[in-house]
């Protein structure tokens, strides 16, 4: 997976631009850390890692 950066949100992420399931993943980890909600952050990271593995087999 690889680590691409969210510009201007410090949000690493292995997410495909393509992937409607990774790109809400994203927005509610984005959205989290706005809030300062770093656990929901968290499971939003773990969230995405494993769909990524589950649906993407772990390709970036």
């Amino acid at each position: 997976m690889t680590r691409d950066h969210v510009p201007g949100t410090g949000v690493a992420t292995g997410a495909r631009p393509s992937c409607a399931t990774c790109a809400g993943l994203l927005a509610d980890e984005v959205r989290a850390r706005a809030e300062y909600d770093w656990s929901k952050a968290t499971d939003c990271r773990v969230l995405l890692r494993r769909h990524h593995l589950a649906d993407h087999q772990g390709r970036s």
